[in-house]
């Protein structure tokens, strides 16, 4: 629409023009005839016409500068949805070849069937994977934690183990000291002599 009132803004310019044109004919006419007087009294006959005319192509130029304006805003504009649709575009031309502009919405569906027969069927295979990790993940735990309690209840056991020993051996010595008797009342080499005897109980325990 904008190219199409610069084009009538350009042939109003080009009539008055014309208009102007064929009116210095009209006065060059006097004047190869030598009639210089004649020709400039109808120079002022003319100058109402002729300022018009100017007006109208001044008119016409500044219209013509407003619509370049807005067409280069526009154009500035095309190039953004141009950039923005830019890969349907190429895919549009890559199926259609020069009928590609007629044919945008057919490959924008073609764009999409794309998508969901490509990531459709990608997704699902990551949700299956991720449930699969988590099942191993989850495995993993449960052995680990097995694993922690077994070492947990022979430490356990270990610690039962050398706790039973240690009553036995306070056992055996409440035994021993019983047989060897008590301290009270004995001589320094009384204690001596019971004293020996413990050692010798120890090693041969």
């Amino acid at each position: 629409m904008l190219d199409k009132q610069i084009n009538q803004q350009n042939l109003i310019i080009e009539r008055a023009e014309k208009q102007i044109s064929l009116l210095d004919k009209a006065l060059e006419v006097y004047i190869d005839k030598e009639y210089v007087t004649r020709g400039l009294k109808e120079r002022k006959k003319q100058e109402e016409e002729r300022t018009l005319l100017t007006n109208t192509i001044n008119e016409a130029s500044d219209k013509i500068a407003e619509l370049t304006n807005q067409k280069a805003s526009l154009s500035l504009e095309q190039d953004k949805i141009e950039a923005e649709v830019g890969p349907i575009k190429y895919v549009a031309e890559l199926i259609y070849g020069e009928q590609a502009q007629d044919n945008f919405d057919k490959a924008v569906r073609f764009v999409i069937l794309i998508l969901i027969f490509v990531f459709d069927p990608l997704a699902v295979l990551l949700l299956i994977a991720a449930n699969i990790s988590l099942r191993q993940w989850r495995k993993k735990r449960s052995i680990k934690k097995s694993e922690e309690k077994f070492d947990l209840e022979s430490r356990l056991n270990r610690e039962r183990k050398k706790a039973k020993r240690l009553n036995l051996k306070n056992r055996d010595y409440k035994k021993m000291v019983t047989k060897i008797g008590d301290f009270k009342g004995m001589s320094p080499d009384e204690i001596k002599v019971k004293l020996d005897q413990i050692y010798d109980w120890n090693e041969k325990d």
